[in-house]
């Protein structure tokens, strides 16, 4: 994983050189009901005390450009159709460096197949097309296309119920191989920290901090999320 980003990187900005002002607004995409606190809860469908605004997230987003400080989604981005569409709009909303949090399940897991209203199932490394160089890191030009730049910070893998015991096992370097490469359902569900990079700036910086191939991904295991922590019921 790269180094923190320096405190003028921090501040944002839409192009060019980084600015000073930051945007407090952030955005609690598929809220459902069960809302976050100082986010703006957005939803498809209108839920009575949980949903500030309602609108698709597979057409336009209701937002000026660089005009959110940070976006939190779980349980979303595997219902959408057009996963493209999606990080496109949220690096067109979020200021530079400005952070997106996403939680899935983990493409490995029963509750990522069997659910019929889930378009696609993700892995860790299924986020690195979204780096800044990852055309070039597995020499496939079909990938210079894209264009909406994020940092991919580090994804949390957080490991099922029956697994958890098996953590503290003392083979559990072993245990954690197996999980990402042969058993199935051991890893329940993943949380993706990524970061909008929006300026030349920025993505000058981030790749010369990086110091890893953009194809890899930093990946932390996890009994649980703590952006749990912050859920409250509607």
């Amino acid at each position: 994983m790269g180094e923190p980003a320096p405190e003028k990187l921090k501040r944002g900005a839409y192009s060019g050189q980084p600015v000073i002002k930051k945007s407090d607004k952030k955005l609690h995409l598929g809220c459902g009901a069960r809302p976050l606190e100082g986010y703006l809860n957005c939803d498809l469908h209108n839920v009575p005390g949980a949903n500030d605004m309602v609108f698709d997230l597979q057409g336009p987003w209701p937002f000026e450009n660089g005009s959110i400080g940070g976006i939190f989604s779980s349980h979303t981005l595997e219902h959408l159709t057009n996963y493209e569409h999606f990080f496109k709009e949220a690096w067109r909303v979020l200021e530079d460096n400005g952070p997106l949090e996403l939680e899935l399940p983990y493409g490995g897991h029963s509750s990522a197949l069997t659910d019929v209203t889930h378009k696609k199932v993700y892995f860790p490394a299924s986020f690195c097309f979204l780096e800044p160089g990852y055309a070039k890191s597995v020499f496939n030009p079909e990938h210079l296309k894209w264009g909406w730049h994020f940092g991919l910070n580090y994804v949390q893998v957080k490991w099922s119920g029956k697994w958890k015991d098996f953590y503290r096992w003392p083979l559990k370097s072993v245990l954690i191989w197996l999980s990402e490469n042969a058993l199935f359902g051991v890893i329940e569900e993943m949380h993706v920290n990524l970061m909008a990079l929006k300026s030349s700036y920025t993505v000058e910086w981030w790749v010369k901090h990086r110091r890893r191939p953009a194809n890899c991904v930093p990946i932390w295991h996890v009994m649980e999320f703590k952006e749990k922590e912050k859920r409250r019921d509607a």
